[in-house]
């Protein structure tokens, strides 16, 4: 059965994110759907020196949460769940960072094609949320990562709202069955 992994972006507590990725984890948890949330808050997560070393070796010289704890997570995940507040229009800084990190495993990510959704949330509009999972979905579809998309992004504006849950819960539960 596919594995997925949550990772949500998100510094607060209780904000939509959190409350979306905790609710989605429970669905899938409830389903007997293996899964696994990381909050990213929750990890050391150094910043990436530029050193190249990776493009050598394929491992990163950083000894942090995300070389030691992250990266074996996204190594045994089938469905990668993106999960972002909307910032300026942007992902949130903790997503920038996880992907700028994920570097060292560009080679396997080549090799063990992912599938991968998206929830992004936000106040401000419709278009500036888009333009966050749109960043999201340019990086994962690169020639030398090629993720296969389960589901367009999911976009909540405003207050959290339970069925984009089951919107992401039924792209994954179709993707599970394909």
């Amino acid at each position: 059965m596919k594995k997925v992994l949550i990772v949500n972006s998100s510094p607060r507590e209780e904000g939509n994110c959190t409350t979306f990725s905790v609710h989605l984890k429970k669905k899938l948890d409830d389903s007997t759907i293996p899964c696994k949330l990381i909050n990213l808050k929750d990890y050391r997560i150094e910043f990436c020196t530029g050193c190249f070393e990776c493009d050598e070796t394929g491992k990163c010289v950083i000894d942090d949460d995300y070389t030691n704890t992250i990266i074996p997570a996204v190594k045994e995940c089938d469905i990668l769940i993106w999960v972002s507040p909307n910032y300026c229009r942007l992902l949130s800084s903790r997503l920038k960072l996880f992907i700028e990190r994920l570097c060292p495993i560009y080679g396997y990510l080549d090799e063990n094609t992912k599938e991968y959704a998206i929830y992004v949330s936000g106040e401000t509009s419709l278009d500036n949320i888009a333009m966050a999972a749109e960043t999201i979905q340019r990086f994962a579809e690169v020639d030398d990562i090629h993720m296969k998309k389960i589901c367009n992004p999911v976009l909540n504006l405003g207050e959290f709202d339970e069925s984009k849950v089951d919107e992401m819960f039924d792209a994954i539960k179709k993707s599970l069955n394909n």
